[in-house]
């Protein structure tokens, strides 16, 4: 893990290759688990469902872990549960 100590829950981070895609920090990992990962967010897919994925820091980007859909619907979640209001509120501008 590099440089993620300064992302922290309930922060919006941007994800992918071009930051698309606008993703609510639900865990930081206090160090990189054995499958990459480093953090774990909750972001809407495109048919707006919220969806708790585990995300990984290239050290200048957020990736998803894995390609394709691969999440879990956020609501069955527990530690993404509190996080769905900031979710349904949307990312303040400015």
């Amino acid at each position: 893990m590099s440089d993620t100590s300064a992302v922290r829950h309930g922060e919006w981070i941007k994800i992918g290759p071009d930051d698309e895609l606008d993703a609510v920090v639900c865990d930081v990992y206090a160090s990189t688990r054995t499958n990459g990962a480093d953090a774990a967010v909750a972001y809407r897919d495109a048919e707006g469902r919220a969806i708790y994925e585990e995300v990984r820091w290239d050290g200048s980007r957020w990736h998803f872990l894995y390609s394709g859909p691969c999440g879990l619907h956020a609501r069955c979640v527990s530690c993404a549960e509190k996080y769905l209001e900031v979710l349904e509120r949307g990312r303040a501008e400015g």
